[in-house]
C-alpha cells in the first residue's frame, strides 16, 4: 500500500517523520524530489510538488542574488 504525501499529512517515516508535506516542501524542497525518485511506495500530491518547485526556485534566485551580478566579480557580461 502506497503512502500519499499531501500538504496536511504528516510523514510516518524518515528524517522528517511527523512533519507535513507543507513543512517538508518549504524546508527542504529537494527532499520531495528525492522521495519521488527513490521511494517506490510514496506518492506525492501535486500540490506538494508545486510548492516544492516554487520554493526551490525562490531559494535558487536568492542564492544567485546573494552573489550579485557578474560585474561585482570583475567579469564583463557577454
Amino acid at each position: 500500500m502506497a503512502f500519499t504525501l499531501t500538504l496536511a499529512s504528516p510523514i510516518p517515516f524518515g528524517k522528517y517523520k511527523g512533519q507535513t508535506g507543507d513543512d517538508i516542501a518549504r524546508r527542504d524542497p529537494g527532499y520531495i524530489t528525492w522521495m519521488e525518485r527513490n521511494l517506490v511506495r510514496v506518492e506525492i500530491d501535486p500540490a506538494v510538488r508545486r510548492l516544492a518547485v516554487n520554493v526551490g526556485m525562490i531559494q535558487s534566485e536568492e542564492r544567485a542574488n546573494a552573489f550579485g551580478d557578474a560585474g561585482d566579480w570583475g567579469f564583463d557580461a557577454y
